[in-house]
């Protein structure tokens, strides 16, 4: 048979009945000996409701023998299809035909592996604090368990892109996106870093210390000491060519102060003024 029927719907609106219905036709009309049936569903409960539907509709019609014929039919969930494939083409894909769920640590082993395998991986493994991965103290996981989270999440996001997930170019596309997302940095990193560096010392060397005491309210006085530290980090780490995107991000938002602002253009004016 090479007759291919899409029928596309939301949850309620009949899938299984719809399936039932054909299958149970075709074996009618003969299209389909009802041990070659072989349908799919999302849960065990579904699957075994079909079975019964078809197996239902072939009695009342009288085919006993039919009927019969259904328990060798294959309705099962498509996770269980999927692992009937690997048991039964194990040997030709040169693997066992033993299958079983790994456990959580063999998981957290392989994820390990695969990490040190790959260059960029384990180039970003290495320094995770510069990139935003930091331990909790409430749950005890560390940065490395909250990046090998973060690594499992998109490989089940990949999963369910199914075969486009391993494209090359899907990362080439999505790279695209996030450089016309963020648009294309003016300057090489090298001249970027610079300005950078002439920025975070300009601040510092007008403000010396802390505007927490400038501050009028209890809040501007945190966002003032929280702006100082970042940029004091900010300082060591551009001396010694250090990344850390989770400051930068700190840095693009720094509290502006009126009154500060006023005493730097007094302070700046007076030599002209004497």
């Amino acid at each position: 048979m090479t007759e291919l029927s899409i029928v596309p719907a939301g949850a309620g609106a009949g899938k299984t009945h719809h399936i039932q219905e054909t299958l149970t036709q075709w074996v009618r009309d003969g299209k389909v000996r009802p041990e070659r049936i072989l349908a799919v569903t999302f849960t065990e409960a579904a699957a075994g409701e079909l079975r019964q539907r078809i197996r239902g509709a072939l009695i009342a019609d009288g085919n006993l023998q039919a009927a019969l014929a259904v328990e060798r039919a294959y309705v099962s969930t498509i996770h269980g299809l999927g692992r009937r494939l690997l048991i039964e083409h194990a040997f030709a894909a040169g693997s066992s035909p033993q299958q079983r769920l790994i456990a959580e640590d063999e998981q957290d082993l392989l994820i390990r592996r695969s990490i040190e395998e790959n260059q960029a991986l384990n180039e970003l493994s290495r320094n995770l604090g510069a990139y935003g991965y930091r331990g909790s103290f409430t749950s005890d996981d560390t940065a490395e368990d909250s990046f090998r989270r973060t690594l499992l999440g998109v490989i089940a996001l990949l999963r369910t892109l199914g075969p486009r997930g391993g494209d090359p170019t899907m990362a080439d596309f999505v790279d695209a996106s996030i450089r016309q997302g963020y648009r294309q940095p003016v300057g090489t990193p090298e001249t970027l870093a610079a300005g950078l560096k002439q920025a975070v010392d300009a601040l510092l060397l007008a403000f010396p210390r802390s505007l927490a005491d400038d501050a009028g309210s209890a809040a501007a006085k945190t966002a003032f000491r929280d702006n100082f530290r970042a940029l004091k980090q900010a300082e060591q780490l551009l001396s010694t060519g250090g990344k850390d995107w989770k400051l930068w991000q700190r840095l693009r938002d720094l509290r502006q102060s009126k009154r500060a602002v006023r005493r730097l253009m007094v302070t700046m004016t007076w030599p002209l003024r004497s």
